[in-house]
């Protein structure tokens, strides 16, 4: 069928239901599409081109499948560990009845780090699976729709919706000042006003826009310079918020070493005024007590005091009016 590639990325989700074959202009731009942060379910038709779908797969998440296996089969199992399925259920019964399978493709991960097994049948065969492809999320469901009950099961709704769920765009809590990047948009800009300002100032500017097939959103340039609330507006509209801060991370410290620290003092004529103790590691404490114990400035505080409070008891009695 006749797809406009140029506006894949105007959508956060691509079904591609009942798919015989797959050319290598849509495989190339599925790839695009898929690393740029978009997600894709793939469910292959009763009789797919092995050859197109491998060389597929093997482009994407490094797989294979084998011509489809007939013979009943049921869905053994979901993947409780992913959050995939959290909140979908109160309880998952120990017997839930699964869907059926009646023919499906086997597929073999070469790699898994990447995917999981969302759902698995009796024979421990992929049935879903979703693996990260970039940015984005590929799911890809082992038999074709109308060869499982599937589509009849109460798991169908929920995993659909989840699906979609997970493919919309989320947003960070702030970005980071200086940090290059794009702050991603859903919104599709194309001849409009693009002006970022700041909340409670008159700062703003307008950003560079990108809308190219496979990414949009905004890029800054390093012109935010301050750490503060942003609005995004398209055309005078207020699209979304934005805040920028500074790098939370620790510095990369730089230490001297006792010789250099030695080497500064006397660079600088300090020898009077500080003293360097060099310890062994674990000995610190110790080397400190040492140290505060050789000048015990205390004592002379105690005896100044004694002497004057008996100053002023001499003053008193011989000089008392």
């Amino acid at each position: 069928s006749n797809i406009d590639y140029s506006k894949l990325s105007n959508y956060s989700l691509l079904i591609l239901d009942n798919v015989k074959s797959i050319s290598s202009g849509l495989q190339n731009e599925i790839k695009g599409y898929l690393k740029k942060g978009g997600t894709v379910f793939l469910i292959p038709s009763e009789n797919i081109d092995n050859v197109s779908y491998n060389d597929f797969l093997n482009k994407v998440i490094i797989a294979q499948v084998s011509r489809s296996l007939k013979g009943q089969e049921r869905v053994g199992a979901l993947n409780n560990e992913n959050v995939f399925y959290e909140n979908v259920f109160d309880k998952i019964p120990e017997n839930i009845d699964l869907p059926l399978v009646s023919s499906y493709y086997p597929i073999v991960f070469r790699t898994r780090s990447q995917t999981e097994v969302l759902m698995s049948l009796q024979n421990n065969s992929s049935f879903l699976s979703i693996s990260k492809v970039g940015k984005g999320s590929f799911y890809f469901l082992a038999a074709p729709l109308t060869q499982s009950t599937f589509t009849q099961h109460a798991l169908f709704v929920p995993t659909l919706l989840k699906i979609a769920e997970n493919s919309q765009l989320s947003y960070p809590l702030y970005y980071e000042i200086g940090e290059k990047g794009l702050v991603r948009i859903n919104e599709n800009i194309i001849n409009e006003t693009v002006v970022i300002k700041e909340v409670n100032s008159d700062f703003e500017f307008i950003p560079e826009v990108i809308n190219s097939n496979h990414d949009k959103g905004i890029a800054v340039h390093e012109k935010i310079k301050r750490s503060s609330h942003y609005r995004l507006l398209v055309s005078s509209k207020n699209v979304m918020p934005i805040s920028y801060n500074f790098n939370r991370l620790e510095s990369d410290l730089n230490y001297y070493s006792f010789t250099d620290l030695e080497h500064e003092i006397d660079k600088y004529q300090l020898n009077n005024h500080i003293q360097v103790i060099g310890t062994p590691k674990g000995e610190e404490k110790r080397s400190l007590g040492v140290l505060i114990n050789e000048h015990k400035y205390w004592k002379y505080f105690v005896i100044g005091a004694l002497f004057f409070l008996l100053l002023e008891t001499l003053l008193i009695r011989f000089f008392k009016s």
